[in-house]
């Protein structure tokens, strides 16, 4: 509730308050005789919470020198009133004067109009001038003067016949009204102060404000914390002066920004956007905010860890892909090339050569390298999970959907990557759906009917030729064509042997530091052996022949003849497991009834004959069938289930 104080310089005009208030619940009426007794008045009105003082004439200006924090809503002069006073002189005889400030004399000249009444106007400007005015208003032959409480007691000691000037109940009204708006609007500009302050003085970064001078007008906490002083040591003070290495002068000469500016403050170093404020085209002063280049540092490494811990982060660049050979060299460039663009990638390689680690470099080379980046392997999923993966769903749209739905991982990547591999996994209804994003840019969650506009660069790869299956029918042609833009072959291991050293030194140091205290190291001929072999599983193989070994010969230079035991410990004796279950596999299909021939049953039967060719080696019976070891895994787990 807004506390008011009506203060009247007469009985009257106290009374004509006291009824015209009576609308308002807090609003307190004060007589005052004695102008002498003002200061007292206004203490006790603090005391009371008083926040707007209502009153008129030499009473206002007297509490505006008392105190001018108090607000003061002053009784406006009307013309009713002045024209009710003329009309109340009519009887006394004689020429009127009337002394109001300039700015009020259109009132009184109104008055004048509408009465037939007319008076010797004469310019109040200070009350100290009131008797030399009154007169100068008496010698010219006034004889009857208008006005507030002070000139009619000056009127009647000079002789004058007074009249008083009392405000009527519409000015006191309009002074109430004007006295609520006023603290309406001061509250508003309070909050907006505070708010304004909250804002600054909870940022993250250090805010200092000078003037045009240079003096400090604003210094949040955190300027405090990072420049090492208090608010009440610099406020007024040349910021020149008191912080060290401070921008603010140049940017006052200049008027110009000064951006991204690095200096040392007690020996941290900092970054400063530093800015000229300009009011109506004058410079006014300048505003610098500057955070610690650690504690930036720290917020982006917590960022990062944050989107690493979902999956949305790359993690490699090209630094992480090894090799010297022309062969890895060539390819490496042109994935920088391919980089710098937003085409779609098409990226194809043998299982174990990189894909992932060149999808993510690429990614992190790229315009979009501070966006989401989402691999999706679309072999470890089913059809209906990779669809509600991939493009999300609405709440309802099949049993077990979360409440409120879920957004698809196109959603999540939008503005930065997404890197699909196998995707010759994807069955025709999902092939059908990415094609759609590839030409539309828009997805549309599962049970909905929302398009969701994304923009999102697809990188694809695939361990398969996919213009085999395209001609198989296996593939859609043209979301072959929509994928193929960019088209990028890694080498398989075999075609870059000269990298085997530098790659299994590069492992066998990684692996040592995950083993805390291995320290096992290659003889040269070992790296011979290494060489010597073809890598079917090519550098995913590679890496783990080299944790076995160094696992199984710690601490020790590992020798050529233990290199080969190693190798022999992922040779042979894996192979005749594997063998063992590819037998008990096919047994029951060899079993099953004969039954009318389809595309399933001649599928089935061209994996029968690439395993029996293959002498039950999964690795020759994936590369004869043009498809992945996993993917060959898959197929035959699931025939074996029908």
């Amino acid at each position: 509730m807004i506390r008011i104080a009506c203060i009247a310089a007469t009985t009257q005009m106290a009374a004509t308050m006291e009824e015209v208030s009576k609308p308002y619940k807090t609003v307190t009426i004060i007589k005052v005789d004695d102008l002498h007794r003002v200061a007292e008045m206004v203490e006790n009105l603090r005391d009371q919470g008083v926040e707007i003082v209502v009153t008129r004439g030499l009473l206002a200006e007297t509490i505006k020198q008392v105190d001018r924090s108090l607000e003061i809503a002053e009784i406006p002069l009307t013309v009713l009133d002045v024209s009710r006073v003329l009309e109340a002189s009519r009887i006394y005889s004689g020429v009127i004067g009337l002394c109001e400030k300039k700015t009020n004399e259109w009132i009184i000249r109104e008055a004048e109009a509408h009465t037939g009444i007319s008076v010797v106007f004469k310019n109040l400007i200070q009350y100290q001038e009131a008797e030399r005015s009154l007169q100068q208003l008496h010698e010219a032959g006034v004889t009857v003067m208008i006005g507030k409480t002070v000139e009619c007691q000056i009127a009647s000691r000079i002789g004058m016949t007074p009249v008083p000037l009392e405000p009527g109940k519409e000015a006191i009204s309009l002074a109430l009204k004007m006295a609520v708006r006023i603290m309406r609007v001061k509250y508003a500009e309070a909050a907006k102060a505070e708010q304004f302050k909250t804002i600054l003085d909870y940022a993250h970064e250090g805010i200092v404000a000078v003037d045009a001078n240079g003096n400090i007008t604003f210094f949040n906490p955190v300027a405090g914390r990072i420049l090492g002083l208090q608010k009440e040591q610099v406020i007024g003070q040349p910021a020149a002066r008191v912080i060290q290495n401070t921008g603010f002068p140049r940017v006052l000469q200049s008027g110009e920004p000064w951006m991204e500016g690095f200096q040392e403050v007690n020996n941290t170093t900092i970054i400063t956007n530093r800015i000229p404020i300009f009011v109506n085209g004058k410079l006014e002063g300048a505003v610098a905010t500057f955070q610690e280049v650690s504690q930036l540092q720290y917020l982006e490494q917590k960022a990062r860890q944050q989107l690493s811990t979902r999956g949305h982060f790359a993690r490699y660049s090209f630094s992480n892909v090894l090799g010297n050979s022309e062969a890895i060299q060539t390819c490496l460039a042109q994935a920088k090339k391919y980089a710098v663009v937003n085409s779609t990638i098409l990226m194809i390689g043998e299982t174990g050569t990189g894909k992932e680690i060149f999808a993510h470099a690429i990614h992190n080379a790229s315009k979009r390298h501070d966006k989401p980046f989402v691999a999706v392997n679309c072999a470890v999923l089913p059809e209906s999970l990779l669809e509600s993966e991939l493009f999300g769903y609405e709440e309802g749209a099949f049993t077990g959907a979360s409440k409120g739905g879920k957004q698809g991982l196109f959603e999540i990547a939008h503005q930065g990557t997404i890197f699909l591999d196998e995707i010759p996994e994807m069955t025709p209804r999902v092939q059908s759906e990415l094609l759609r994003v590839l030409e539309q840019h828009e997805v549309t969650r599962i049970g909905g009917n929302r398009v969701i506009p994304v923009n999102v660069r697809v990188i694809a790869a695939t361990n398969q030729n996919l213009r085999k299956l395209v001609e198989k029918g296996l593939f859609r042609e043209d979301l072959f064509h929509r994928l193929n833009v960019l088209r990028l072959d890694i080498p398989p291991l075999r075609s870059r042997k000269e990298d085997i050293p530098q790659l299994a030194s590069s492992f066998l140091a990684e692996i040592s530091r995950k083993h805390h205290g291995f320290s096992a190291s290659f003889h040269p001929e070992a790296f011979k052996v290494f060489q010597r072999h073809d890598w079917s599983g090519n550098i995913r193989e590679l890496k783990n022949t080299v944790e076995r070994a160094c696992v199984l010969y710690a601490d020790r230079l590992i020798a050529a003849e233990q290199v080969k035991q190693a190798m022999v410990e992922i040779g042979d004796n894996e192979i005749e497991e594997k063998e063992l279950q590819w037998a008990e596999i096919i047994k029951p299909l060899r079993e099953k009834p004969p039954h009318q021939v389809d595309l399933k049953q001649a599928e089935e039967q061209a994996i029968l004959q690439a395993l029996e060719q293959a002498g039950g080696s999964k690795t020759k019976a994936a590369e004869a069938l043009g498809i992945g070891r996993t993917t060959l895994w898959r197929k035959l787990q699931k025939m074996s289930r029908t």
